[in-house]
């Protein structure tokens, strides 16, 4: 799949918990089906992880997710029926993890984060993306921001001509 940076991070990590811990984590694929795609995103990853060796029992699967809140929110959902006391770690592209770890805590999951490489010349686009994302999912206090600085410096302007 096109998200295969993302995986091959979580595969790494995985792989470097299991040296070191002993134990063997579970992976939780999120991510529903837009309109242009054939299946849900979930079930390429699951397919991706699958064909890298691990087994199905281990992968967890949530479709239902439509941005990446929803990502978080119904992958707490699983991982709390699971294990409540989980430690958990995502993985995204490098663009995304400053923003999906906003959404993570918004969900209430206490999560690290960790970001699987992106071709430079997508960096452009991914930097808009996400400047879109965050003012988008945090309008309220972007406008409260925006006011309270144009109030400022009219103020500041105001004192410093009269």
């Amino acid at each position: 799949p096109r998200r295969r940076g993302r995986l091959d991070r979580a595969l790494g990590f995985a792989k470097r918990q299991r040296e070191e811990t002993g134990k063997e984590p579970v992976f939780i694929v999120s991510g529903g089906q837009g309109p242009d795609e054939p299946i849900p995103e979930s079930a390429s990853m699951k397919r991706y992880l699958m064909s890298r060796g691990v087994p199905e029992d281990r992968i967890l699967e949530e479709a239902r997710s439509t941005d990446t809140l929803e990502n978080m929110e119904y992958s707490k959902e699983i991982i709390w029926t699971q294990d409540p006391k989980a430690k958990i770690a995502f993985s995204t592209t490098n663009y995304h993890v400053f923003r999906s770890g906003l959404c993570a805590n918004q969900a209430g999951l206490a999560a690290e984060g960790m970001g699987g490489g992106t071709k430079w010349w997508f960096w452009p686009n991914a930097f808009v993306r996400e400047c879109i994302g965050l003012v988008a999912s945090r309008w309220k206090q972007e406008l409260i921001l925006l006011l309270g600085l144009t109030a400022f410096f009219a103020f500041l302007s105001m004192t410093l001509i009269g």
